[in-house]
């Protein structure tokens, strides 16, 4: 593949990604959205990334890493003579000097060309970039669901607490026996020990069973 084309569809896909995290973040579906969709009301790469550094999860050396990745993007998309990496790193004073900082396993020895090599980079970091953006991704999953999860407990007690009500208005005394249940309940698995995060990311994620010897409440 022409290697504009290959940075170019690097960058979609990584502008994909972003799009998405934001979505998750601000509360808005991407399908829907001028701003993150892919109408010509969307906003430019670099302003997602911008959006993105923002976010208090990554740190500044990651921040940076989403500055360069979007830096080699727009040399590629918006410069006519950058059809190589050797050429759009010239435009880039310091980048190599910060590559071979972050990628010290990637050597010039290990490459027959210059511009293997500074493809060799271009990938540590596209690499990396991606691996950032989808533990990103994954935290925002995490965070949605948690949320997900408190939401459904507390609309179910809300309704849990209407039913006992009624119960109440009939029959005093089962009302103070279901109540006494439930705390009784509610103190023993605040007792318990949680299940591992791996396992939860198991079931949450897989579809696996718990199974009863990771059950809560179990020993290890």
């Amino acid at each position: 593949m022409d290697i504009r084309l290959k940075v170019i569809e690097d960058a979609i896909q990584m502008e994909e990604m972003i799009a998405h995290n934001i979505c998750a973040v601000i509360g808005i579906k991407p399908g829907t959205s001028k701003l993150f969709g892919s109408s010509s009301a969307a906003l430019p790469f670099s302003t997602k990334i911008d959006l993105l550094k923002e976010v208090q999860y990554f740190d500044n050396n990651a921040k940076e890493k989403l500055l360069m990745l979007a830096q080699i993007r727009n040399k590629f998309a918006h410069m006519s003579y950058v059809t190589d990496y050797s050429t759009c790193f010239e435009k880039l004073p310091d980048a190599v000097n910060k590559l071979v900082k972050w990628y010290p396993k990637t050597k010039r020895v290990d490459f027959d060309t210059n511009e293997r090599y500074l493809f060799g980079l271009y990938y540590a970091l596209l690499t990396d970039v991606f691996d950032e953006v989808a533990r990103f991704n994954k935290f925002i999953y995490d965070k949605v669901t948690e949320e997900y999860d408190i939401d459904s407990k507390l609309r179910w007690y809300e309704e849990y607490m209407i039913q006992l009500k009624k119960i109440e208005d009939d029959n005093p005394k089962l009302a103070k026996l279901l109540l006494k249940a439930e705390h009784e309940t509610n103190n023993k698995i605040d007792a318990m020990t949680p299940i591992p995060r791996s396992k939860w990311l198991d079931y949450l994620f897989e579809g696996k069973s718990l199974g009863t010897d990771n059950f809560i409440g179990k020993k290890s």
